[in-house]
């Protein structure tokens, strides 16, 4: 995103132990949770599905394939204990309206392409839905070293949370805090780099449910892993917002604060010994 050079190694398909997943792999493996946590029988219902491929894993003939998302609001409102399969980004749309469409929990990983979802928990079951965590309604208790960053007329950057200092090669957590002014009228990224002795790591990633999402007076707790570099050094760590692919990056402009010609704004250093 900043325009420097990366060395990628490409490993030939046979050497590789695992091809990487599909979407009806990871159709199935909901499937699979959904099978395990229904206990008798249940209605279900998938949305956000499409149908040929829910025919390849082979789901319940007595499915409804829901494609209106109140019809689904609607069908987790019951009384009775549900439970549904829902794309990602479908889930995003109904966490948006939680509060004014009942509630629900997610099973298994909320960050997985599809989401098995129901509307009353059982003994042994927990709500792993983790959105309440990232897009919250009033500012969080404590936003980490505080900083001051605006991209556009949209995003404003209050705090960091990061630890001083690491071993080589540790994960270690970040939390980014932030205030939506407006609404983000595009799909956004987010870029973190750590720089020191020529050597960069990183750990750019999507914020749950994404920017689009996002809506005047949500504040935004990003926390996610990063693994330290393998050469003892000061790095120093840099963050903002792009956007496209390899060769056509484009970062989000930023319009108050520290940063540098591309957009990148400071959020301190980091040991990593």
């Amino acid at each position: 995103e900043d325009g420097n050079r990366i060395l990628i190694s490409i490993i030939p398909r046979d050497t590789c132990d695992e091809t990487p997943p599909t979407q009806k792999d990871h159709l199935a493996d909901s499937l699979a949770i959904f099978l395990e946590h229904r206990k008798s029988n249940e209605a279900f219902v998938t949305y956000g599905v499409p149908f040929a491929l829910g025919e390849k894993v082979n789901i319940p003939p007595e499915s409804d394939f829901v494609d209106v998302f109140d019809d689904l609001a609607e069908f987790l409102a019951r009384k009775e204990r549900v439970l549904a399969i829902v794309s990602r980004p479908k889930l995003c749309e109904l966490n948006r309206a939680h509060g004014t469409h009942g509630s629900f929990a997610v099973l298994g990983d909320p960050k997985a392409p599809f989401a098995v979802l129901t509307n009353h928990l059982i003994h042994g079951e927990r709500d792993e839905n983790t959105y309440s965590q990232v897009v919250r309604n009033a500012l969080p208790k404590g936003t980490g070293t505080k900083k001051h960053a605006l991209w556009g007329d949209s995003i404003r950057f209050v705090g960091v949370d990061m630890p001083s200092s690491v071993q080589v090669g540790e994960s270690f957590e970040v939390s980014l805090f932030f205030e939506v002014l407006k609404p983000v009228a595009k799909s956004w990224q987010t870029f973190v780099h750590f720089y020191g002795q020529g050597i960069r790591f990183q750990a750019d990633h999507e914020v749950q449910c994404g920017t689009e999402g996002w809506r005047a007076g949500d504040w935004i707790v990003d926390t996610f892993e990063v693994q330290a570099g393998s050469v003892a050094a000061i790095y120093s760590g840099y963050i903002g917002f792009f956007t496209g692919q390899h060769g056509s990056w484009k970062n989000m402009q930023v319009t108050q604060g520290q940063s540098d010609v591309n957009n990148r704004v400071p959020i301190g250093k980091i040991v990593v010994q």
